[in-house]
This record gives C-alpha cells, structure tokens and sequence, in this order.
C-alpha cells in the first residue's frame, strides 16, 4: 500500500492540517473508513491521475515523493506532466481512476472498486496541486522519483545501488 496516512509532515508538523478557509487545525482522515463517517462537506467523486512505470509484472510501481511512499496523485494532468518531466526516464504510463477528494484540504482517497478491500485499507493520500508542486520545487529541483524495487534495461547504477540497498535493508537512514 502506497501513500503513508500518518505522514502528512512535508507540509506542517504533526498530523495537524489547516484547510485555506477553516480556522481552526484539522486531523485528517487516515482511510476511506474514516472518510464515510466524517463531514462530507468539501468532498467530491472526481479523477485523478497517476504515473507508474511500465512493466509485466505484478504490482505498482507509481512516482514519489522522494523520500517517502507518497505516490504522486493529482487532478491536474499538466501538473503530472511538470512532475513526469523530473523524473528519470524509464517506460512509464500514466492513470486515471475516480476518486474522492478535498481539494480543500488536498487529500485524495480511492473508492472501493471489484476487488474487495475493506475502506480501512484504502489509504488517504495527499495531492500534489501546482502549489505543493512549486513548493516542493522550491526545496529540491528533483523531488519526485521511481519507486524503488523494479530493476529494467533502463535501470541506471545509482537506481540499481538504491534497489540493493533497500531490498538487503542497508540503505542510509
């Protein structure tokens, strides 16, 4: 499962958020459990978009936010094409599927599709907007990346350094 619920940190510390036109902080929901039994005022059914990269395997393989497995969700297709722009380039894809989401808040939820998977699993996840992606751009001129883990042809040394070391478990940190 991508996208930590309990790391809404890159923005302000905590869990706590403050919405544009709320006044007080805000805990956001975690899952889509919580999510359907909160406030639905600010939530919408709409789409989202995402790149991965392209292979037959099983499994997802989304953009990053570096540093983190925070896959890079928008609903502005320009801002994932920005995003695409500074990642390493490799075979990719780019979807969209319906989600719910607080562009209020900047959050984004999947809703339940055939495959069953209890509303605690889907996690809520933060968008990246043209604000957060200027200012995550502000911080680093390349804040996205691959997720690590899927070796290809087009697998560069540092890439494949980094998979080792996140699958033997001796990566810094």
């Amino acid at each position: 499962m991508y996208g930590d619920p309990d790391d809404f940190s890159a923005d302000l510390p905590g869990d706590m958020m403050v919405g544009p036109e709320l006044a007080r902080p805000v805990v956001p929901p975690k899952n889509l459990a919580e999510v359907m039994v909160s406030d639905q005022s600010g939530w919408r059914v709409t789409s989202t978009f995402w790149a991965e990269l392209a292979h037959h395997l099983m499994g997802t393989f989304p953009a990053l936010i570096k540093g983190t497995d925070n896959p890079v969700i928008t609903t502005d297709r320009e801002v994932l094409k920005k995003v695409c722009a500074l990642l390493a380039p490799h075979k990719m894809k780019v979807h969209e599927r319906i989600t719910y989401v607080n562009s209020t808040l900047g959050l984004s939820v999947r809703l339940l599709d055939h495959h069953y998977e209890p509303p605690e699993k889907c996690a809520v996840c933060k968008l990246v907007t043209q604000e957060r992606f200027d200012a995550l751009v502000a911080q680093d001129p390349h804040p996205f990346e691959w997720t690590p883990c899927l070796v290809g042809f087009d697998t560069n040394r540092e890439e494949f350094v980094r998979t080792l070391e996140t699958i033997l478990g001796c990566g810094p940190g």
